[in-house]
């Protein structure tokens, strides 16, 4: 199976983890992270 990265924007969080069981149910490897923009600013 897939090795899958999944970011969302935190009003899609409820959505993201959805889908992200619905992938590990299928057997795939889910990696599930919040939304990324402007990470290079809270550094």
């Amino acid at each position: 199976m897939a090795r899958v990265f999944l970011s969302h924007a935190s009003e899609d969080r409820a959505l993201a983890a959805e889908l992200h069981e619905w992938l590990g149910l299928e057997g795939h490897e889910v990696f599930l992270a919040a939304d990324l923009r402007g990470w290079h600013r809270r550094r």
